[in-house]
């Protein structure tokens, strides 16, 4: 015995190829024209003068409209390398803007460009997913950072950074300020002031 599913199907397919064999021999359409005065239906098959059925028209044949084929003579190989020089270009501008950036950190914290060496170990970290936030953070707490608060303090007040404000100063950096602002703000201090 066949599968319920099976005699489904195979039903099914005679079915449709007994209404397209009878659809395509000698059928005929009926019209339906609306009157207009009494808004009724009339209904019938199309008919010549003396009332003989005309048979249908032969049916169009309308072709598919197909999208665009593009032809492209470029073997696979080909067509291989230049994705894989568009991507090296898409990272090499990423990159570069990521390099730009980290030095733009540099000169903000530190006052400076970054020396090459570090500049290429940084731009990867970043690549790779290390934060810009996180390499304001280091370049803040530095050494460098210390190194170059103090001498603003010894530039402007004629002394070394007391603990307190070389703290403060170095969560100004932490916290978005550049070495020009700092600079700025203990030159505009009271005590510069008052050192004038």
């Amino acid at each position: 015995m066949k599968h319920p599913t099976v005699r489904f199907v195979i039903t099914h397919i005679v079915a449709t190829f007994m209404t397209l064999v009878s659809t395509a021999v000698g059928a005929q359409s009926r019209t339906c024209i609306i009157d207009e005065q009494t808004g009724r239906h009339h209904c019938g098959w199309l008919a010549d003068e003396q009332g003989f059925r005309i048979a249908d028209p032969a049916p169009a044949v309308v072709a598919p409209v197909l999208p665009p084929v593009y032809i492209d003579n470029r073997s696979r190989r080909d067509i291989e390398l230049e994705r894989e020089r568009s991507q090296r270009m898409a990272f090499e501008q990423q990159r570069l803007q990521v390099q730009e950036q980290v030095n733009a950190l540099f000169v903000e914290v530190l006052g400076r460009d970054a020396d090459i060496v570090t500049l290429r170990r940084v731009t990867a970290q970043v690549m790779e997913g290390r934060a810009l936030a996180d390499v304001r953070i280091e370049l803040a707490t530095s050494a460098e950072a210390r190194s170059t608060i103090n001498q603003i303090y010894r530039e402007i007040l004629r002394r070394e950074a007391d603990p307190t404000g070389l703290n403060a100063q170095i969560s100004g950096l932490r916290g978005g300020m550049s070495m020009a602002q700092i600079r700025k703000s203990i030159a505009e201090s009271p005590e510069a002031r008052s050192k004038r």
